[in-house]
């Protein structure tokens, strides 16, 4: 896509509607991930490049409240942002990690 003749203007336009859709994506892709999200499931999501596994502790309407550490710490994020565990896969990953097969 060629932008460069464009005008100031038009430019901030076009970033308004960018930015405007991007909003849209997100917000969609929250909604669809609070339906799968219940309190109490093990979950998990990143953190400065780090997987970080917790409870989720609430559901709100566009963030959850994830507790880590046994409830040490407390995080809120957008939904988007935190994936389920299936208990099988957290039990197999916690038994590699203490060297347990």
């Amino acid at each position: 896509m060629d932008i460069n003749h464009l005008t100031l203007d038009e430019l901030h336009e076009l970033n308004k509607k960018v930015c405007d859709r991007i909003d849209e994506i997100r917000t969609q892709n929250d909604k669809i991930a609070l339906a799968a999200l219940r309190p109490g499931m093990t979950v998990q999501f990143k953190n400065d490049n780090q997987t970080m596994t917790g409870v989720l502790l609430k559901k709100n309407r566009k963030t959850v409240v994830v507790a880590i550490d046994n409830g040490k710490k407390h995080y809120t994020m957008p939904a988007g942002m935190v994936t389920p565990v299936l208990a099988m896969n957290l039990k197999i990953s916690q038994a590699v990690k203490r060297g347990l097969k």
